[in-house]
């Protein structure tokens, strides 16, 4: 599965309507940040959030490792659960 149709499996439970991907920030080797906004009704009102979803990456003992380490891992940071 991938990261996308993580996002919706993730926030169908919280009534998500759509989604927007904006840009995408490489703040370092194992860090990276997804802007996106998030589009959910809830009882019949719309609302929009801003979501950041900071990654990073980590190796198999679970310190952060470069990007494209073998046997690294992405970790949703402020979520709780890799992908």
């Amino acid at each position: 599965m991938g990261f996308l149709s993580d996002i919706r499996k993730r926030f169908d439970q919280n009534h998500l309507q759509s989604y927007q991907l904006g840009h995408i920030c490489d703040t370092a080797s194992p860090r990276s940040v997804i802007k996106a906004m998030l589009i959910q009704k809830w009882y019949d009102r719309i609302i929009e959030k801003s979501f950041d979803f900071i990654l990073m990456n980590y190796d198999e003992s679970l310190k952060p490792a470069m990007r494209g380490t073998p046997g690294s891992k992405w970790y949703v940071y402020n979520w709780d659960w890799y992908f």
